[in-house]
């Protein structure tokens, strides 16, 4: 049996400029469950770095050619590059309805009787982790078996007259991490991975799944069910791994709230210390501000374990904001966080959330205000979108004026706020943005930084947004 693992071509921008089009760690599981499970034909075609098509016919021309008899398909923003999934596997079904399609993600899992009922060429979704229906659903359709009993898929029963779409049933079961690995060697050119920002070839990793916080406007924590990690020596490994075979040197964690538990994430900051002797290793990941504060005397391990860079989910400078996403924060912990970052040499990268229902000119300036008084190393504004299988995705349907899910990217106002227009609101963000980061005094500090990789770091940074911003930066024809 043929299975090709495919990557829509999509492209967010936003932070790809930092760290580039990351390899498909979703389909790598999936192809890595499969080989587990004893299938060997398994090609990975990641359309992100294959830009060569002049449009989607020759995509799916491109596809058939390779004789799949079933494709996964789906990308990181899994919202956003529903479209282009589904044009690829139009594309794909016009030239051979036989080939089966399987989709997977967040969007799917929860949005999945609208996609199946509004597009026939996607025969499967699977919901939640995708290790072990994967498996079973490749075995079941390889050996004619009954679908009915595979937990976890929505599928097409063609056994009726007028075909009927089945939910099967949802399984409890978590995923053991160190027993499902990626298939790293479906990569066959790991040169198409280097980021702009410091040229080191990139990937992202995985130590855990989940988070125990609750945020109104996530759906990680319910798409993962709990939090769950793989053993420190399983990353470990992995990331010896992949910087002796395929010179890797920037690994981009997907974790949610990788430091959940605290026993284990010292565990593997000393490992990774241990691994990353020359300081050749470079991690940037994502973190809750409490996590910093509570290790506060671990802060110089995280700089030998290799951790330059922190994303953090700050949202908001004004503490009603918090609260309301239930952030469980307060406005003075982030300023400490950022301080206790900074006192550490550690890049502190800002996330802010713009554009409620309630926003205004003046909520906007405050928070531009505060952020220049709190002084982060970048700061970049995401318009709050809200995910409708979300708490905050339910609240906010009559405020939604954008429709069109492949600008539900963070990039695009999809709220209309009561007291601004969208163009104004875009307007102010990307001035707010731009007057913090390419402020004088910041670009002064960034230059008398005196470790050269994260002070060329932050100004390439810097250069890459300027170039997003001008459109000189390549971005898809298909984003």
């Amino acid at each position: 049996m043929k299975i090709l693992l495919v990557n829509p071509n999509f492209h967010s921008g936003g932070p790809e400029n930092i760290v580039g089009t990351l390899p498909p760690l979703g389909l790598l599981y999936i192809g890595g469950a499969l080989m587990k499970g004893g299938y060997k034909d398994i090609e990975l075609i990641d359309l992100c770095k294959e830009e060569d098509f002049s449009d989607d016919n020759e995509i799916g021309n491109y596809i058939v050619n390779k004789k799949p008899d079933i494709i996964f398909i789906g990308g990181m923003a899994s919202t956003a590059s529903l479209p282009r999934s589904i044009a690829i596997s139009n594309a794909v079904k016009e030239l051979n309805n036989e080939i089966k399609i399987v989709l997977g993600g967040t969007h799917p899992t929860y949005m999945y009787n609208n996609i199946l009922k509004e597009n026939s060429c996607i025969d499967f979704i699977i919901r939640g982790e995708g290790e072990i229906p994967s498996i079973e659903l490749v075995n079941a359709y390889d050996n004619q078996l009954d679908m009915e009993s595979i937990k976890n898929i929505v599928w097409r029963d063609k056994s009726y007259e007028n075909e009927k779409i089945r939910v099967n049933e949802v399984s409890d079961q978590i995923v053991n991490l160190n027993e499902y690995l990626p298939a790293w060697d479906l990569i066959n050119n790991w040169e198409n991975y280097r980021a702009p920002t410091n040229n080191e070839i990139t990937t992202t990793i995985q130590f855990s799944r989940g988070c125990n916080h609750r945020c109104n406007f996530c759906g990680q924590w319910m798409f993962w069910k709990k939090w769950h990690c793989r053993s420190t020596e399983s990353i470990a490994d992995e990331i010896k791994y992949l910087n002796k075979e395929h010179g890797v040197t920037f690994f981009f964690w997907a974790d949610e709230n990788p430091a959940q538990d605290q026993k284990k994430w010292i565990e593997l900051l000393n490992s990774l210390k241990s691994i990353n002797v020359n300081n050749e290793i470079h991690h940037m990941l994502n973190t809750r501000v409490n996590h910093i504060l509570r290790d506060e005397k671990h802060l110089n391990l995280y700089k030998e374990a290799g951790i330059f860079a922190i994303d953090l989910g700050m949202e908001s400078p004004l503490q009603q904001r918090l609260d309301y996403f239930n952030k469980k924060t307060t406005i003075e912990l982030n300023k400490l966080t950022l301080d206790l970052l900074k006192k550490h040499d550690i890049i502190s990268i800002v996330q802010v959330l713009a554009g409620l229902p309630d926003e205004t000119c003046e909520t906007l300036q405050e928070t531009g205000n505060i952020f220049n008084e709190w002084n982060p190393d970048l700061m970049h504004f995401y318009f709050t979108t809200p995910f409708l299988w979300t708490e905050f995705g339910q609240q906010m349907k009559k405020y939604i004026v954008e429709s069109d899910i492949s600008k539900w990217d963070y990039r695009n106002p999809i709220l209309k706020p009561h007291a601004m227009s969208l163009e104004e609101l875009h307007k102010i963000c990307r001035w707010l943005k731009l007057a913090f980061n390419f402020n004088p005094k910041k670009i002064a500090s960034i230059i008398q930084i005196n470790d050269d990789y994260r002070r060329m770091f932050l100004i390439n940074c810097l250069i890459q947004s300027l170039k997003y911003r001008t459109g000189d930066l390549e971005i898809s024809k298909y984003k």
